[in-house]
């Protein structure tokens, strides 16, 4: 018998969630931490896949934490570019 193995895989997630989660930073861009941005999405989803989504847009240069909270980047405040910092703990 073959055993399955728990493991979150980039691959079973929608791409209408990354969709859905680069809207809701760009509506609410400084706005909130990364579980407070979690918790007013329109479609609830598990944490961990979504923290997956938000250090993909953080690699992407799409998205940073700045003083603890979640910035979409535009052309018009790339200064932050320079501040890839997805370490926090929210």
């Amino acid at each position: 018998m073959k055993m399955k193995t728990k493991k979150l895989d980039i691959l079973d997630m929608k791409l209408g969630d990354l969709f859905m989660i680069k809207k809701t930073i760009k509506k609410y861009s400084g706005e909130y931490t990364k579980t407070e941005l979690w918790k007013v999405l329109s479609k609830k989803m598990i944490y961990s896949s979504f923290k997956i989504i938000i250090d993909y847009l953080i690699k992407s240069k799409k998205v940073v934490i700045k003083n603890n909270k979640v910035v979409y980047l535009t052309q018009t405040n790339e200064e932050y570019k320079g501040e890839h910092n997805g370490n926090n703990k929210n």
